[in-house]
């Protein structure tokens, strides 16, 4: 039962940073040098409730797609964290290394929301 725990907590881990690499390496892959976390979070909001505004006019379509899975970021590092720390309390402790790569994806994603609410203003660049 603690090996089924540590792999769920590996695949969270995994999850999330498949997103975020993703997220980091099609900008680069476009020639960008980097858009995260502006635009993913705002496609991300406006994916979750239509009415929240989108920059379509000067987005490509790749950031909204790309943006749709942002979530995904902080629900793989959570459940890590959280199937992890059960796996650990059951005397394995390979299961604190999803552990913390969970809880700093979970950072990665506040840190992103917490830039992208200081750097936009109803979907405009302030």
């Amino acid at each position: 039962m603690a090996l089924a725990r540590v792999w769920f907590s590996f695949s969270g881990a995994a999850i999330a940073a498949a997103v975020l690499i993703l997220q980091v390496a099609v900008p680069l892959a476009e020639g960008l040098f980097f858009v995260w976390p502006g635009n993913y979070f705002l496609a991300m909001a406006h994916s979750l409730k239509a009415e929240v505004p989108y920059p379509f006019f000067w987005s490509p379509a790749w950031e909204y797609q790309l943006g749709t899975l942002t979530p995904l970021i902080a629900a793989g590092g959570l459940f890590a964290v959280i199937v992890g720390y059960q796996a650990v309390r059951a005397g394995t402790r390979v299961a604190a290394i999803p552990m913390v790569i969970g809880a700093c994806e979970v950072i990665a994603f506040l840190g992103g929301f917490a830039i992208s609410a200081i750097w936009f203003r109803n979907g405009v660049p302030v």
